[in-house]
């Protein structure tokens, strides 16, 4: 089968989602099918082009032997709505262009990420234009999160419309995929005729190296990814005693919060504790977290339908979690009986966390991390959500629009 994956970013993009994308379409491959990736010129999570693609309007290239159109766009770190809804109309412009070179490439399957909603609104159009049939991914029930973290107000015109288009793709899909639980209960409300599958962001456990033996003192927790308003790593490190709890924050990402958070821990108690890393590819995530004794996974608020990726891949690497928050990824903690759990801006619960962790011995964190280990594999395990996406890309006549 010939497959179009539309995604906003794509290795050598870092993040969680170029991450996701890329298991999505090595599983495709593995199973046979002929794949073309549609996406942006790298730019994701800086907020720039990278200086490789910069000043090109489409570049053509192999990444594991499928390949990648990548299309310009007027990029944007910005945490307002405004520069960010600019930036994605000017990456679908930029993909409509290539409408052509799409239907000589002939796609009898659409897969598109959702949000972001206008890039979702182009894969269904193309699915159309090609008489393909449309999988919508949803990694976030935009424009619900975005409300929920105070982007914007429900009664925002914009928001509005967002909700409606939210609701139309649902109804246009030929079959939708999800990445929690909540998400897809949420979707089957409001579709209860639609197929929804739930499809996690997988890992593939044999890739994490054991923890080595520690050998630092204090102990080291580990925060990797994005650094954004969502994650609230900045009152964690003005608000958390680090320094007196003896244990070290290492911070591993980028983000359009990089720089508050660095300005932020100057001068403080906590900057001799609190550190900040440049981010790594994530091929070499495995090899990093190694060298922690455990990892801090936040969310500032609720957010419902979320699933941080990065809370997969510290259960398979054997770290022991420290996830505050609320919801599906809290429950994930506590049935894998792998970590603690603190409520979402409850500092002093997570203050306890973490000193509970700096208070246990070895052999209690070692328990720990081989729980979240052999849970990770009996659930979230890479071959397992490909083999489910493999088996729903199949030859078909029916089509629905």
């Amino acid at each position: 089968m010939r497959v179009l994956l539309i995604t906003p970013s794509f290795p050598p993009d870092r993040g969680a989602c170029p991450r996701h994308m890329q298991g999505v379409v090595d599983g495709l491959v593995q199973a046979g099918h002929e794949v073309v990736v549609l996406t942006a010129l790298p730019h994701y999570p800086q907020g720039k082009i990278d200086d490789h693609f910069r000043g090109k309007l489409f570049h053509q290239d192999f990444f594991k032997g499928y390949e990648v159109w990548r299309c310009a766009l007027m990029p944007s770190a910005a945490v307002s709505i405004l520069p960010r809804l600019f930036s994605v109309l000017s990456l679908m412009f930029s993909m409509l262009l290539r409408s052509k070179t799409v239907g000589t490439f002939a796609p009898e399957w659409v897969i598109v990420q959702s949000p972001p909603l206008p890039l979702a609104l182009l894969g269904w159009w193309l699915a159309r234009q090609n008489q393909a049939r449309l999988i919508l991914n949803i990694s976030d029930l935009w424009p619900d999160v975005l409300a929920q973290m105070g982007v914007i107000s429900r009664k925002n015109l914009l928001f509005q419309w967002a909700k409606q288009t939210e609701l139309l793709l649902y109804e246009k899909a030929d079959i939708i995929i999800a990445q929690s639980e909540e998400s897809v209960a949420y979707i089957q409300r409001h579709v209860p005729e639609k197929q929804v599958l739930l499809y996690r962001v997988g890992i593939l456990p044999e890739n994490y190296i054991s923890k080595k033996t520690r050998t630092h003192q204090p102990r080291r927790l580990i925060y990797f990814g994005l650094i954004g308003m969502a994650q609230g790593l900045e009152d964690i490190c003005q608000t958390i005693p680090f320094a007196q709890l003896g244990v070290e924050l290492h911070i591993f990402g980028d983000g359009p919060l990089r720089n508050r958070l660095q300005n932020s821990l100057t001068g403080t108690l906590n900057e001799a504790f609190c550190h900040l890393h440049e981010s790594v590819d994530h091929t070499a995530i495995p090899t990093l977290l190694a060298n922690f004794d455990g990892a801090l996974i936040p969310q500032q608020q609720r957010l419902y339908g979320t699933v941080p990726s990065k809370l997969y891949e510290a259960m398979a690497a054997g770290l022991p979690v420290i996830f505050s928050g609320e919801g599906e990824a809290a429950q994930i903690v506590q049935r894998a009986s792998c970590g603690w759990t603190a409520s979402a801006g409850n500092w002093q619960q997570l203050r306890q966390c973490i000193y509970e962790f700096a208070a246990a011995d070895d052999e209690q964190l070692r328990a720990l991390g081989n729980a979240g280990r052999l849970f990770a594999r009996q659930h979230f395990h890479l071959d397992a959500q490909n083999k489910l996406l493999a088996d729903v890309v199949q030859p078909t006549n029916c089509l629905t629009f």
